[in-house]
């Protein structure tokens, strides 16, 4: 009776540790993203977005107006990811003017609930188009 307890006491911690490696993707990480003013005009929108580098995890992204307030993506944690950011004028039909990425290069969270800031384009380097 004793044994049978202790297997069965032994079975469910066995149990519980390894659900956390079952578990969904923690998405408490925060990546919050800015729009300078000027030099992005009101008249401009700077796309951002979250890709994780080898292209498995969640993929995020926001556009922001020029002088809108900064905004936060909910990302998993425990991922590289890129930032990229691309502005354009509201007018439909026109190209972008060029696509950036994260001076910083690619960003890893290392722990539930970190978080980054990035302005645009203070944190970016462009690539004219």
């Amino acid at each position: 009776m004793i044994n049978s307890f202790v297997i069965a006491s032994l079975f469910t911690i066995g149990v519980t540790a390894a659900a956390p490696m079952y578990a969904e993707n923690d998405f408490s990480c925060k990546v919050e993203v800015a729009v300078a003013t000027p030099p992005i005009q009101l008249t401009q929108n700077v796309s951002f977005n979250v890709t994780s580098v080898d292209n498995t995890g969640p993929v995020r992204s926001i556009t922001l107006k020029g002088g809108s307030a900064p905004q936060r993506l909910d990302i998993a944690c425990f991922n590289a990811y890129t930032v990229s950011a691309t502005t354009y004028p509201m007018l439909n039909g026109i190209n972008p003017i060029g696509e950036c990425l994260l001076k910083a290069g690619n960003i890893t969270f290392n722990y539930s609930g970190d978080t980054i800031s990035v302005v645009f384009p203070n944190d970016f380097i462009c690539n004219p188009a």
